[in-house]
């Protein structure tokens, strides 16, 4: 590869980075929000049951059910 290709490679690259991350930031949104709504989803156990089995797995274990309960802002007899 020449000297040009290797910058006009470099051009297109750092052009689809750039749509990739403008794409990607269409898309986000704000921490708290998701936040918000991913607590919801826990308390309501609004979700898949792959993960709801997941979670329910996972805090039988108290060092993470502690940071479970306590990220999620649940009470302490929260039970997914």
């Amino acid at each position: 590869m020449g000297r040009v290709d290797k910058v006009l490679m470099k051009k297109l690259v750092k052009a689809e980075r750039e749509r990739l991350y403008g794409h990607r930031h269409s898309k986000s949104i704000p921490v708290k929000q998701w936040w918000v709504e991913e607590r919801k989803k826990i308390i309501e156990k609004n979700m898949r049951k792959e993960i709801l089995e997941m979670y329910r797995k996972s805090v039988c274990f108290d060092g993470y059910n502690k940071h479970f309960t306590g990220f999620c802002q649940l009470d302490e007899d929260f039970k997914i």
